[in-house]
C-alpha cells in the first residue's frame, strides 16, 4: 500500500504540496509471465471494499521504512504538523476513488489529472453519478 511506504509518502506530501490531484483506484494483475505483467483497472464490489477499507489504514507516522534515519529525517522535512492534513487526503483520495470506481466514473480522474476532454464524452444518463463523484473528489 503506497501510503504505507516512506518514500510513496514523500511523493503524496510533494503532489500536496503541488496542489496537484491526488487519484486512487484499483488494479488487478493480469497475464503474469515470465518478466511481463500487465495491471487492469479493477471493477466491482472488491474494488470499492478495497479502497474503502484502505482509507481507514493511512498513517503516515506509521509509514514503513528501511532505513530508520531516512525516516526520521523525512517525516521532519514533511513536518508533523502536516501528518494530520495528508492522512486526511490520502483517506478523502481513497474514498473518492471507491466512489469513482463504484459509479465507473473515470472521466473525474481522467479530467483531474488534466485530461479535461473526457468529461465532455459523459452520456447524459451518467451525469448524476459524474457530479457525485466529483463532489466527494473536492473537485466541485
Amino acid at each position: 500500500l503506497p501510503f504505507c511506504r516512506l518514500w510513496c509518502v514523500v511523493e503524496i506530501a510533494a503532489v500536496l504540496e503541488l496542489r496537484k490531484a491526488l487519484v486512487f483506484s484499483s488494479g488487478r494483475v493480469q497475464g503474469a509471465s515470465a518478466g511481463a505483467t500487465q495491471v487492469a483497472v479493477a471493477r466491482g464490489a472488491g474494488s470499492v471494499n478495497m479502497l474503502v477499507n484502505c482509507s481507514h489504514l493511512v498513517n503516515v507516522e506509521g509509514a514503513d521504512a528501511a532505513v530508520e534515519a531516512d525516516k526520521v529525517r523525512e517525516l521532519a522535512k514533511i513536518g508533523p504538523a502536516n501528518f494530520g492534513r495528508i492522512n486526511q487526503a490520502v483517506a478523502s483520495a481513497l474514498y473518492a476513488g471507491s466512489i469513482a470506481v463504484r459509479s465507473d466514473v473515470t472521466e473525474i480522474d481522467a479530467a483531474s489529472c488534466g485530461e479535461r476532454w473526457s468529461i465532455n464524452e459523459v452520456r447524459d444518463w451518467r451525469v448524476g453519478s459524474l457530479v457525485l463523484a466529483a463532489c466527494v473528489a473536492g473537485r466541485v
